[in-house]
């Protein structure tokens, strides 16, 4: 059976311990678990990003929209102010 050390000795003064071969499974189980989280919430950051951008594009357009119908109702004023 393969010894495995976990070092520590980069976060404490203590010596290298070592680990049995569950444990350092474990570790690697929790290890990967982390990095599948990570890469949905990096997807997850990538959806809201183009859908921030969707709607951007969706608020300039009806402001260009309601600008538009403000200039018409604002001449149709106008022109009944005339008559």
């Amino acid at each position: 059976m393969r010894e495995y050390k976990l070092d520590l000795n980069y976060y404490t003064n203590e010596p290298p311990k070592p680990i049995t071969h569950e444990m350092f499974n474990k570790l690697i189980k929790q290890r990967d678990q982390y990095k599948a989280e990570r890469d949905t919430l990096i997807d997850d950051l990538h959806w809201y990003k183009a859908k921030v951008s969707r709607l951007k594009q969706e608020k300039e357009i009806l402001h260009c929209k309601l600008m538009a119908q403000l200039e018409v109702n604002t001449e149709l004023r106008m022109s009944n102010k005339k008559s």
